[in-house]
């Protein structure tokens, strides 16, 4: 793992002087409980840099690296993002490993809380993939195709999702066909905010015609203070509850409560208490 922090900081200082180049990251830990044991951990662990570079006439550069770290075991570096892109009169177009647009479009919806949390069933990070996205006034669209099976020539999935954007409310609709299996995964998602109060909403439904369904809400409390609670429904399946209180000591640093429980036979609450900084 050093060697490739270094790596990734040498190649930052390159960047550097060639285009504007930002550090972030993410460092989090936290006292977990389940069923009276208790355990430290942190599972959104990560750092890369962002290189973005004017080329004019309203057209842009940009490229990101960076790297999710294991806390477990305390020598884990595995790929998080690596892609590049260009975006010019207001389309952008990246190529390499990034959020699919399920995750990015659907899932980070209701993805809101800094313990557990909500993802939509297919939300993730997808390799070899080509994303093309577009803004057109109030509306937004994007589709991107997906190659990363090992040993592929052909593509194995495709994603296209449309959305419109009011004031402090967007819907999106979201299709997406795996091309090696035949199954297709179609979603909704929307969100609003009224004065403190935010509101997020997704259905999905799977190949297999499983509707699942998820709302998360937050409100500003004593303004450094943030209660969220979500819940979900998977037909046939299981109920999911979250709460979380969470006091934000700035915009980058934040400790945190969050209940979880569910209706499964025989599952047990957790209950963590952490503290999360980016940067």
């Amino acid at each position: 793992m050093k060697k490739t922090i270094l790596a990734t900081a040498v190649l930052a200082a390159a960047m550097s002087a060639q285009a504007d180049v930002t550090l972030f990251g993410n460092v989090e830990q936290r006292l977990e409980s389940t069923n009276s044991a208790w355990n430290v951990n942190g599972d959104d662990n990560y750092f890369g840099v962002k290189a973005v570079e004017d080329l004019g006439n309203g057209a842009s550069a940009f490229a990101v690296l960076s790297m999710d770290l294991g806390t477990e075991t305390g020598s884990t570096a595995t790929a998080r993002d690596q892609y590049v892109g260009l975006s010019m009169s207001g389309v952008t177009v990246q190529a390499g490993r990034f959020k699919n647009l399920e995750k990015s479009q659907v899932s980070d919806t209701v993805d809101a809380f800094h313990g557990t949390s909500f993802t939509s069933d297919n939300a993730g990070r997808v390799d070899s993939a080509v994303a093309v996205m577009g803004e057109v006034g109030v509306v937004r669209v994007a589709g991107s195709v997906i190659a990363d099976n090992a040993g592929e020539d052909k593509m194995d999935a495709y994603e296209v999702a449309g959305g419109i954007d009011v004031g402090p409310a967007a819907v999106t609709a979201y299709y997406s066909k795996n091309k090696t299996t035949d199954a297709v995964t179609k979603a909704i998602a929307a969100s609003g905010s009224v004065g403190e109060f935010n509101l997020g909403a997704t259905a999905e439904r799977s190949d297999a015609g499983v509707d699942t369904y998820t709302v998360v809400g937050s409100t500003s409390i004593g303004g450094n203070n943030t209660l969220t609670g979500g819940y979900e429904t998977i037909e046939n399946g299981v109920d999911t509850y979250v709460v979380e209180v969470a006091h934000n000591f700035s915009k980058n640093v934040a400790a945190y409560v969050n209940y979880s429980d569910n209706d499964a036979a025989g599952a047990d609450s957790t209950t963590m208490v952490g503290l999360n900084m980016a940067f």
